[in-house]
């Protein structure tokens, strides 16, 4: 039987454990806490084998109570930081009653902007829709298309701005109304643009609309009203029905046209359901509204992504544009805007705007009367030596009239060129050189030197292209004539007769019309040998080898790229610039393609 040992009593181990436990956090305190013994003291401790118990203290020994040692302070590595929330969803909106559509306009309109989106002398402009009283603005991404690098301003909701004047125009002469706007953000797939309006004085927030999960109300048959321009500065309003719904996007009837653009789409109790927009070349395709889920979205940043600020975003002073070739042109555009019905005007200035970008080379016909060309000009240069001389480089260097009478511009006035008639003119896009028929139906040309008009002996002429230095004339009885500027060693180049054709030329090569077959003549011979390099056109417009035709449906074919760069089908009329190409549509819309970007942009401005 072993003999009985002392055991300590309860009270007194404590006491022990307390003792080591104290023993141990000094220790922990006067030892340097490092990345790995921190790494140690966060790793899984292993199980160990339990030390073994002290000496036991001799029986009766008196009971020491060790002073209460303060805990060290350890250091704690960072709390792992916590991952971040999922965006809050949009709450149901607040019982409302349906509200008459004067009340819903009065709700909405104070919240929708007027936006111009300027670079140099290129612009947009759009609706955009407030949505948070700090004055965070939702719009069409269209709006800087074209103009990425400009200033993007905003004018609040003002019944007195109501008018449909040109937006260059209106902002120069708005200046010190007009907010600078930075752009935030944007969703390319669903053409949606985030912006900052400046911060609002203290207790004067922004008019918004307040963003709800609208899903309920957003349903076929359901009765929508939309805010759109009627003229540029004036906000009109339209009522219409949902006629689809479809993953991002709400289609009404009637459908959202372009004077929706970046405007807000809204319930009968003036709700936001949604922003309008199209694509950047939106022609024949109705606007759809992008429901409120996609514009949270932008909001929160799970859709889309940041844009730079350009590098120089001040505005400009509103002074008269430093460039005076683009003041003429949106003069002009202004002044013919007033004479004309929207078609023939947008039609004769933009014959203008292709005979400027060749420097005058480009004859414009069948004019009124060459006092009302005088008129026109005579105002756009009036105190204004800057637009004069832009007038006197760039403006068509002939005319001619609607009775067949050509004009020759010198300086800033056209006079008549002597004898002319039947309203033949040509310019050699190389030399500059005039040629105008008199009225025996001979071609003359203008010899510069002399200031004097000589004949060619080309006669009788009915169609001329001069390029080069080489005339291509079809003659009255259908004829094609290849000759001199002086008219000698001519040479037959077709051998058939040619009636109700046409030619143009450019950098000596000659595009010959025929019905709606269309030939090529270069390095003196005929490509394809004499078969029609195109097929079933309406119109062509040529810069050299290449070309654009404008087929029968209204579609538009580029020789360079060998395709069609647009199947709309709803062209109405082409003009080359440069390399590029500006057309009108049938619903008399101004789009311009460009040749590098490959791509098409809204030509908005005159």
């Amino acid at each position: 039987m072993k003999p009985m040992t002392a055991r300590p009593s309860l009270s007194l181990r404590r006491v022990r454990a307390y003792t080591l436990s104290a023993l141990s956090l000094l220790l922990a305190a006067s030892s340097p806490v490092t990345l790995g013994s921190a790494l140690a003291q966060s790793a899984p401790v292993s199980p160990t084998v339990p030390a073994p118990a002290p000496p036991a203290a001799a029986p009766g020994a008196p009971v020491v109570k060790p002073k209460p040692v303060a805990k060290a302070a350890v250091p704690r590595a960072p709390a792992a930081p916590k991952a971040p929330a999922g965006p809050k969803p949009l709450g149901a909106p607040p019982k409302s009653p349906v509200l008459g559509k004067a009340e819903v306009y009065q709700r909405a309109a104070p919240a929708t902007v007027f936006l111009i989106a300027k670079d140099g002398n290129r612009f947009n402009s759009a609706l955009g829709v407030v949505v948070k009283p700090n004055g965070v603005v939702v719009s069409d991404s269209r709006l800087v298309s074209g103009v990425e690098k400009g200033q993007v301003y905003a004018f609040l909701y003002d019944p007195s701005f109501a008018g449909d004047e040109d937006p260059l125009i209106f902002l120069r002469a708005n200046q010190a109304k007009a907010l600078p706007v930075q752009v935030v953000r944007m969703d390319a797939p669903n053409h949606l643009l985030l912006l900052q309006l400046p911060e609002p004085p203290v207790k004067q927030p922004y008019k918004s609309l307040d963003l709800f999960d609208m899903r309920s109300a957003t349903t076929v048959g359901v009765d929508v009203i939309g805010l759109r321009t009627h003229g540029r500065q004036t906000l009109a309003m339209m009522t219409g029905t949902i006629m689809s719904v479809r993953p991002g996007a709400i289609e009404t009837e009637p459908a959202l046209t372009l004077e929706h653009t970046g405007g807000p789409l809204l319930s009968s109790s003036g709700r936001l359901l949604g922003i309008v927009t199209f694509a950047d070349k939106a022609v024949d395709t109705a606007g759809v509204a992008r429901p409120v889920e996609l514009i949270n979205s932008l909001l929160i940043g799970m859709a889309g992504s940041a844009v730079s600020t350009p590098a120089s975003s001040n505005p400009e002073p509103a002074a008269e544009s430093r460039n005076s070739v683009e003041a003429v042109r949106i003069a002009l555009g202004n002044a013919l805007a007033q004479k004309f019905d929207k078609r023939p005007a947008l039609i004769l200035h933009s014959e203008f705007v292709h005979s400027m970008a060749l420097r005058g080379r480009i004859p414009i016909k069948d004019f009124d009367s060459v006092e009302f060309v005088n008129g026109i000009v005579s105002s756009l240069t009036k105190d204004s030596p800057t637009k004069a001389k832009a007038v006197a480089e760039l403006f068509p260097m002939l005319i001619t009239d609607k009775k067949g009478r050509a004009f020759r511009r010198e300086g800033t006035k056209y006079l008549m060129v002597p004898t002319s008639e039947f309203g033949v003119v040509a310019i050699d896009d190389a030399t500059g050189m005039l040629f105008a028929s008199d009225n025996k139906r001979q071609l003359n040309y203008y010899d510069a030197e002399g200031k004097s008009w000589r004949p060619t002996h080309l006669s009788p002429v009915s169609q001329v292209a001069v390029s080069g230095g080489k005339v291509f004339a079809i003659l009255d009885d259908g004829r094609l004539i290849k000759a001199t500027v002086d008219g000698k060693d001519s040479l037959q180049l077709w051998p058939k007769l040619i009636k109700g054709g046409s030619l143009t030329a450019s950098q000596g090569v000659l595009y010959l019309f025929d019905g709606d077959k269309i030939y090529r003549y270069r390095n003196d011979a005929w490509d394809s040998k004499g078969k029609p390099v195109a097929f079933a056109m309406q119109q062509l417009v040529v810069k050299g080898d290449a070309y654009y035709g404008l087929d029968l449906n209204g579609r538009v074919f580029s020789s360079v790229a060998q395709r069609y760069i647009d199947r709309d089908a709803n062209i109405f009329k082409l003009w080359p610039i440069g390399r590029d190409l500006m057309v009108i549509t049938k619903d008399n819309l101004r789009f311009y393609y460009s040749v590098e970007d490959d791509q098409w942009r809204p030509w908005t401005q005159w």
